[in-house]
């Protein structure tokens, strides 16, 4: 446990979860928090720019059937803010991310996920394609990345193919781009993990889902955390990936931290843990 020492200069309010539903968050660009906050409300959301002189709220809502479970910020080609919003409509089997644009006030296009929705975070956007073309050679065409994780354990990387909010398509439609990050620890319905000494922990698909997902711009690999206290990692450079065990409490989030003073091309990844069991071995007895 860490402590620190100081004094209060301003309270900024990070993010809100009520047991009404009705939960907010700021937006985040590139690991930083913008002025912009929205507020779910089951099937609904409202988005506003908070310290700005203008009272315009921004909304979209779906069917009385569905439920937002998370929401991501991802700017267009032009600038302009765009917010991917995961879906799931359990009543009707339906799951799908649908990337609205604040400058047309509208939704522009809904892409179809196979299976329930539990995360889902901006990779690169469309502002950024110089460090898209830098990746790995079968994503460098895309106009931008989203990671989306899901119940069952898979992590897919998709696009929605498009990068201008001009265009509007009402359709729910499957991704042009979808590839599971996860498929090569997934075998026989089981989700494969590694721990620190080496053994193989078996986990049934059934039981985990995607807690936690972050993007280490540096070394431009995605961090993915899941239910059973296990993460792994996978590089978009080469595709090489590992997994991680170190707790079997849920994976809450990830931080990255940059040494100063330290030479070597070094990177430190916090992995924050909810509250859970004490030993890995009391989650498979």
């Amino acid at each position: 446990m860490l402590k620190q020492q100081g004094i209060l200069k301003k309270v900024k309010l990070i993010s809100e979860k009520r047991r009404s539903e009705i939960w907010g968050k700021f937006l985040t660009q590139q690991g930083e928090y913008t002025d912009w906050y929205y507020i779910i409300r089951k099937n609904c959301i409202l988005i506003r720019q908070i310290y700005y002189k203008s009272p315009i709220l921004y909304s979209c809502g779906f069917r009385g059937s569905c439920t937002i479970t998370d929401v991501c910020s991802l700017p267009f080609g032009d600038g302009s803010l765009g917010v991917v919003v995961a879906v799931n409509d359990e009543q009707n089997e339906e799951y799908f991310l649908a990337y609205y644009s604040v400058k047309m006030n509208r939704i522009v296009k809904k892409i179809l996920i196979r299976t329930k929705i539990t995360k889902v975070v901006t990779v690169l956007d469309a502002t950024r394609k110089n460090e898209i073309e830098c990746l790995h050679e079968n994503l460098r065409s895309f106009p931008h990345l989203v990671a989306v994780g899901t119940s069952g354990g898979d992590c897919l990387l998709v696009h929605f193919g498009i990068d201008l909010p001009n265009i509007t398509d009402p359709e729910l439609r499957k991704p042009p781009f979808s590839s599971n990050l996860c498929k090569p620890y997934i075998s026989d319905g089981r989700f494969n993990f590694m721990a620190n000494n080496g053994t193989v922990y078996p986990v049934s698909v059934d039981e985990i889902h995607v807690t936690a997902i972050t993007y280490l711009e540096r070394c431009k690999t995605v961090v993915i955390g899941f239910s059973c206290g296990a993460f792994i990692t996978v590089n978009l450079l080469n595709g090489s990936d590992a997994s991680y065990y170190y707790s079997s409490s849920p994976v809450y989030g990830f931080s990255c931290q940059e040494p100063m003073d330290d030479p070597r091309p070094v990177l430190y990844l916090w992995v924050a843990y909810s509250k859970g069991y004490d030993f890995i071995d009391s989650v498979f007895d």
